[in-house]
């Protein structure tokens, strides 16, 4: 039976696939890039709010996390889609390898100290301002919205996070997704990236060895990152054995019938092609995924 068809809890249970937090540390498709078209913009008045929490079977996707439902911490600047270290919630656990979506909010001068994380690929995207980034190999970096960052945790990594910026917030996201090699060596990458080639179309930023991708990673899951302007549509091709997670980084984009806003997330399996239209400028991140039954 199509996990699609899975009562919410069965197909939780069955996408999660690891006996590992994503805090866990030490201390405990087509190779064809999809091109997108102005069309004229949708009549927003006949478009229906999405489900306040998720849906099984609905005709256009599978499961629907709202933005305003994720689990907030650090006094609200920090925002997780699935849960996260000491939150515990069934009902958004994972999906497929997918562990973790954290938007985060950094006021100037603030961050995060040194944390070691083990058996995990964290991808950062910043959407705006800037990151400083330093581990315990002696590396130090800026990470800026045309720079990339992925590491690989491998048994150990220890880093450091913070926005360096006495003015501005660094408005970032974090994606964390199991791998599947946990006897891979500690690995850091940081790519430049040209913002134009995400203009209408879907950029790729991250996928397995072999993909053609700016940086590698240790699971079958490809990063594509889209930024589309007011009325502009795209879509992109899905087979059977594939998943996706589409998460709204930025301004609203319809689906199907609905509309859905900042920090929306929603799964999609065996839909084919998956049509999107920018209700406004926005921003889309896209995960495609292996398909685990």
């Amino acid at each position: 039976m199509p996990a699609a068809f899975l009562p919410v809890a069965l197909l939780l249970v069955l996408v999660a696939g690891c006996d590992r937090s994503p805090m866990d540390s030490d201390d405990t498709p087509s190779s064809e890039i999809p091109s997108a078209d102005v069309q004229p913009p949708p009549d927003q008045a006949a478009l229906e709010s999405p489900p306040s929490e998720f849906v099984i079977r609905d005709l256009f996707f599978d499961v629907f996390f709202a933005s305003d439902r994720r689990e907030s911490t650090d006094r609200g600047r920090a925002f997780h889609t699935f849960t996260f270290t000491d939150m515990e919630n069934p009902e958004r656990r994972y999906f497929q390898a997918l562990r973790a979506i954290n938007e985060h909010h950094l006021p100037p001068g603030e961050g995060f100290p040194p944390r070691s994380h083990a058996h995990m690929e964290i991808l950062t995207w910043v959407i705006d301002g800037e990151l400083r980034h330093r581990d315990f190999e002696d590396r130090q970096e800026i990470i800026t919205p045309r720079r990339f960052q992925r590491i690989n945790a491998g048994s150990r990594f220890l880093f450091s996070t913070f926005n360096p910026s006495e003015t501005a917030d660094a408005h970032y996201i974090e994606i964390w997704m199991r791998p599947n090699d946990f006897e891979a060596d500690h690995r850091y990458d940081a790519v430049d990236l040209d913002p134009a080639e995400r203009q209408g179309q879907f950029q790729k930023l991250a996928g397995p060895d072999g993909n053609e991708a700016p940086v590698e990673i240790f699971q079958d899951a490809r990063l594509f990152a889209i930024d589309l302007t007011d009325g502009q549509d795209a879509s992109f091709a899905q087979t059977m054995d594939r998943a996706l997670w589409i998460h709204v980084a930025t301004g609203s984009v319809q689906i199907g019938r609905y509309g859905f806003g900042p920090g929306d997330g929603l799964a999609v399996t065996g839909r084919g092609d998956v049509q999107m239209t920018a209700l406004e400028a926005s921003q889309v991140l896209l995960v495609d995924l292996e398909r685990w039954e």
